[in-house]
């Protein structure tokens, strides 16, 4: 889920994310757990048919696991650059 923002030049798209998480590793006993996100989009004009685009975001795991094992993990940063073609 995102919001859109217009802010003179650029637009802003700040959203938050939820999921479901199945990790399952060859020979190992599959693992399942919340994936909670957020996102922060920065899109600007370069040219008429170009857009640029920046994402600062975070993904995690409060609550997962099976049987054996808990399974979480705490928010992992990241940062995505790249770019649109058309408008």
């Amino acid at each position: 889920m995102k919001l859109r923002f217009a802010l003179d030049k650029v637009i802003v798209r700040p959203g938050l994310s939820l999921g479901y998480q199945v990790i399952a590793p060859d020979g190992g006993a599959s693992t399942k757990g919340l994936d909670v996100g957020a996102v922060l989009d920065c899109a600007f004009q370069v040219s008429p048919s170009l857009v640029g685009l920046l994402q600062l975001g975070f993904v995690s795991q409060p609550a997962g696991g099976n049987d054996d094992v808990t399974l979480t993990f705490a928010p992992i940063f990241y940062l995505a650059v790249g770019v649109q073609v058309g408008r």
